[in-house]
């Protein structure tokens, strides 16, 4: 498909019944409009025991110190870390806030778009980013890009 209009890169979980199944209909809906498409690969916490995705040290997220939310969080502690491991809360040091480890999802998605715009930087070429699920549903104006 040769076209004006800036190609369009879609972060999709290969293999993943769902996230294809959506991949397929945004493809289907960017194409509509005139689009080429094409499909980026998502990092997935599999891939994070490679050495190729350990350029970032995301340290710890630091949250504000409010004794709802903390009492919330330690309150539903156990079934999030059983889950997903995701949520493990420790008062810092200073014992006004409290920190948590980023989930490896969260890392995934950092990594994700990171190593898509550094495909799109090699290229030297405009190009959109968007996710398996957005659906491209109206013509985008034609002078988005100018400049």
């Amino acid at each position: 498909m040769t076209t004006d209009k800036p190609p369009v890169i879609i972060i999709r979980i290969k293999d993943d019944p769902i996230s294809e199944k959506l991949a397929k209909k945004t493809r289907e809906s960017w194409e509509k409009f005139g689009h080429a498409t094409e499909f980026f690969d998502a990092i997935t916490p599999n891939d994070l025991g490679n050495n190729r995705y350990s350029y970032i040290d995301f340290g710890d997220e630091i949250l504000p110190h409010k004794n709802k939310y903390r009492d919330n969080e330690i309150e539903n502690l156990e079934l999030s870390v059983e889950e997903n491991g995701a949520w493990k809360p420790a008062k810092s040091t200073n014992g006004k806030s409290y920190t948590r480890v980023i989930s490896d999802t969260a890392k995934c998605i950092y990594y994700s778009h990171i190593e898509v715009w550094k495909l799109v930087t090699k290229r030297n070429t405009p190009h959109l980013v968007v996710e398996h699920d957005m659906t491209l549903r109206h013509e985008l104006p034609e002078n988005l890009f100018d400049g």
